[in-house]
């Protein structure tokens, strides 16, 4: 098992867990935005390293069980509602997180 520093907590984090991840882009297709990130979901599980030198932290990851928990809850889902998306962007949501 190898650790990878998190900048933010100063917390070593699993880099190689088995357990599947989401980043950031995955979030938004399943209708997430950063503030709705920020607020339920908080630190990421995980971060993993990128092969740029511009984003020396690393790429954030959340456990996929996590997203999915939140996903489920009612706060999630009146946020979704308040954004008053089209039916093709709520079926494009719908369809990402069927994907996994």
């Amino acid at each position: 098992m190898t650790s990878i520093h998190n900048p933010r907590t100063g917390v070593g984090t699993r880099e190689d867990s088995d357990e599947p991840c989401v980043d950031i882009s995955e979030l938004g297709r399943r209708g997430w935005t950063r503030d709705l990130v920020k607020k339920l979901l908080g630190d990421p599980d995980r971060w993993d390293p990128v092969l740029h030198w511009k984003n020396y932290r690393g790429k954030r990851m959340y456990s996929l069980t996590r997203v999915e928990r939140f996903e489920c809850a009612v706060e999630f889902e009146v946020s979704l509602a308040r954004r008053n998306l089209s039916a093709s962007e709520t079926e494009q949501i719908r369809i990402a997180r069927a994907r996994s």
